[in-house]
This record gives structure tokens, C-alpha cells and sequence, in this order.
């Protein structure tokens, strides 16, 4: 493992922070995490739940407004879509989110992501990266940008008003390590690296429904659902001060 070498400009926002200088690389081969600012709900609603609808709408429209010029890809999955197909952003990649957003059936299990995305030093998605995902009753929202992105206290504020109108049964909002998904099977690297930094956020909640909702989990047995788009076994949450 090893830490890229990345300098800072004084004028940081995080410049107070011990953050890690840059990505996480894992046997010089692949990055697998990436310094954040993160956001991440879970929600007792479903995707499909008009209330749930207006907060995805409302996310997207700060989402955008803070994230577009670093966007590259947009993906979804669900339904008859059982696999993501990254497409490159564009104001019709825009649409047709929005058009999900107000529409779509959001079957269990459904996802809708958008990325940044970097060559150097190895081909990752990166933050700025939204994602909403139908989980078993429950939907997610997991919101990150990069860690010395400007106005950040701003964009959490409005983040945060969206959020307080939902049934919010867990969040957290601060400093944390990035992972795709993907690759989320090297979750078990950041324990290793996470307490050397106030940054402190590690979590991935996929499939917490199973923990929090047992009809959920019944449902998903019965049904023999497993979501080819996410590893089905992650979720942990430690923090550090």
C-alpha cells in the first residue's frame, strides 16, 4: 500500500485537517480509495414514495449545481436493467435522470449513480459521486465530494435541509476515505489507514436493510434477490476522533 504524493495549497479548506495526501493505491495496480467530504442517509422510504421523489429531485439540483464541471459518467440499474452501463454525463444524461427520478418504478433492488472520474495514476471513478439506491424499504443516499472542494459547509447545509423533511434513520456527514463499490471487497485496507487521520469516516452501508428491517431480509431470502451491482456483505461504520 501506498500514499501518492500530492501538495496542498495553504488556502485549503481542509488545510487544518491531517488528511492523506491522495489516493490510497493498493499494490501499485489500483486505487482504492480516495480522500472525501461525505454525506450518507438512510431513509425509511422507499425511492418510489412521492416525498422521496421531491427529495431525489431536490439532491440532484444541489448536487449539480455544486458538482458538474468534475462530472464524467452516469449509471443506473433495475428492473429489467440488471447490470450498470457507466454513459459519459451530459445534459441529456441530466434529463434522463431526472425523468428516473420522477417516473421510474424503483424495483427492489434499483441504483442510480453519477461520477467523476481520473486516469492518473490509475483508471478510478472519483468524487463528485451521488448515488440513490432502492434497499429493501429503505433507500439510500450517499453523497461525496472532494475533500478540498469549496463551500463545503454550504453544501452540507443544503444537503441537510433536504434531508431533515424524510424520515432519516441514520447519517453521518463529515471527512472520510471514498471507495467505489466495485471494489469494496478492499474495504478491510482502511482500518489500517483511517486512524492515522482526523478525516475518520469509514462506512459503507449497502445491505444494511438487512440489519435493520428482518421483514426485509425474509423478503430478499424469498425472493432470492442479490444485487449484481453491489458485493452483498458490507457493512460497518468505525470513527475515529
Amino acid at each position: 500500500m501506498k500514499l501518492a504524493n500530492v501538495t496542498r495549497s495553504p488556502e485549503s479548506p481542509v488545510s487544518e485537517f491531517k488528511m492523506p495526501p491522495s489516493y490510497l493505491v493498493y499494490e501499485d495496480s489500483t486505487v482504492y480509495a480516495q480522500p472525501a467530504f461525505r454525506l450518507m442517509a438512510l431513509v425509511d422510504l422507499p425511492l418510489a414514495d412521492p416525498k422521496a421523489r421531491q427529495a431525489m429531485s431536490a439532491l440532484l439540483d444541489v448536487f449539480l449545481e455544486f458538482a458538474s464541471p468534475e462530472l464524467a459518467l452516469f449509471a443506473h440499474a433495475g428492473g429489467k436493467i440488471k447490470a450498470l452501463k457507466p454513459e459519459t454525463f451530459s445534459p441529456k444524461i441530466v434529463a434522463k435522470a431526472r425523468k428516473r427520478i420522477e417516473e421510474g418504478d424503483w424495483p427492489w433492488p434499483s441504483t442510480m449513480r453519477f461520477y467523476g472520474h481520473f486516469e492518473d495514476p490509475h483508471p478510478s471513478v472519483a468524487p463528485p459521486h451521488l448515488r440513490f439506491e432502492e434497499r429493501g424499504q429503505l433507500s439510500t443516499v450517499q453523497i461525496e465530494l472532494p475533500h478540498d472542494a469549496e463551500s463545503l459547509v454550504d453544501f452540507a447545509n443544503r444537503v441537510q435541509s433536504v434531508l431533515l423533511d424524510l424520515p432519516v434513520l441514520w447519517g453521518v456527514v463529515g471527512y472520510g476515505m471514498y471507495q467505489p463499490v466495485s471494489i469494496d471487497s478492499l474495504i478491510w485496507m482502511l482500518p489500517r489507514v483511517t486512524p492515522r487521520y482526523r478525516c475518520a469516516i469509514e462506512v459503507q452501508p449497502d445491505r444494511a436493510e438487512s440489519s435493520l428491517r428482518r421483514s426485509a431480509r425474509l423478503e430478499e431470502l424469498r425472493q432470492n434477490i442479490t444485487p449484481v451491482f453491489t458485493l452483498p456483505w458490507r457493512w460497518r461504520c468505525i470513527f475515529e476522533p
